[in-house]
């Protein structure tokens, strides 16, 4: 992608510069200035520019703009010649949270519009807080992985993670002619042309991230269901899934399981919950004896908090195609 990018801006920038650089005067035509009036020049206006040159300026601006926002979508996903980059990524970020990878299971690669995803199942076991940050490692990782399936429970004092992410990988779909193009032997309806095709790349590539949920946290909902937990409390199950992903808001169901020393705490931490941004519901599903004095309560929840966007650039880049 880089190489479209670099090879067609170089060539624009070389078209704007001819007839502009003094420096490009042959000697003898440097050589013929008249010493008498050498020393007072005349004003000399600038060429006029006819409509069809203007329109031909105006179409490599924005040709140059669309080719920004593709380097944009390249540099924020993994590599499509390189599988295992995202896969190695995820292995040193699941050990960098002092985590322990017991399962690692990549999928065939799926061809969507505009972009290739290889999906991939994670095992992980280690400390609830330790999951917790890696699934937000994972959101904030410097190239897009997508979350698409989480779920956690305690195992033998452990707690086991099992996710399936999303290893965005780039393909320019549709671009390869661009790369044999030259800006400087386009015409003006060949460059509406390379336009119209990065247009309709950019376009492919922001509706599937929207429909991947590619701006939804996961780990976001996880995180403050634990942290409103009460002090004496103990994580013991949770499963989410996505349910929607609309003008950018994200939205989650899911079921939350604790065990409490006190059956008392469950009303209140369900109030809490209720009264907390971003939940539109919760209720008790099923409250039981876990023994010892603990009570096993299980909670549903809805969560409709904002999705914060995972680089706000991204925005810009998808109303570059519109």
């Amino acid at each position: 992608m880089r190489t479209i990018a670099a090879r067609l801006t170089l060539a624009a920038l070389t078209v704007a510069a001819v007839g502009c650089d003094p420096s490009s005067q042959s000697p003898a035509e440097s050589s013929q200035t008249d010493p008498a009036t050498s020393a007072v020049q005349p004003a000399v206006a600038p060429p006029e520019v006819s409509p069809e040159q203007a329109r031909h300026q105006e179409q490599q601006q924005r040709l140059s703009m669309r080719l920004t926002a593709l380097d944009f979508f390249a540099e924020r996903m993994w590599p499509g010649h390189d599988g295992e980059a995202g896969l190695n990524w995820l292995r040193t970020s699941a050990a960098g949270s002092g985590l322990e990878l017991t399962r690692v299971m990549p999928e065939v690669v799926i061809e969507r519009q505009g972009v290739a995803v290889r999906p991939a199942m994670m095992q992980a076991e280690g400390e609830w807080a330790d999951v917790v940050g890696w699934l937000q490692a994972i959101e904030a990782s410097p190239r897009r992985l997508i979350l698409r399936e989480v779920e956690l429970h305690t195992l033998r004092n452990r707690v086991v993670a099992q996710l399936k992410v999303g290893i965005l990988l780039d393909r320019p779909t549709g671009l390869t002619a661009l790369a044999e193009m030259n800006v400087a032997d386009l015409r003006n309806e060949e460059l509406e042309l390379a336009v119209s095709m990065i247009e309709a790349e950019l376009r492919g590539k922001s509706q599937t991230l929207e429909q991947l949920g590619a701006d939804a946290s996961w780990s976001q909902p996880i995180a403050e269901l634990t942290s409103l937990m009460p002090g004496s409390a103990k994580p013991v199950k949770l499963s989410i899934a996505r349910t929607g992903n609309g003008e950018r808001a994200q939205s989650f169901d899911g079921t939350f399981t604790l065990v409490v020393p006190d059956a008392g705490l469950v009303p209140d931490y369900i109030r809490t919950i209720q009264k907390h941004p971003g939940f539109a519901d919760a209720n008790l599903e099923s409250l039981r004896n876990a023994g010892a004095d603990w009570q096993r309560a299980a909670v549903t929840f809805t969560f409709t908090g904002q999705a914060e966007p995972t680089d706000t650039a991204a925005l810009d880049v998808a109303a570059a195609a519109e």
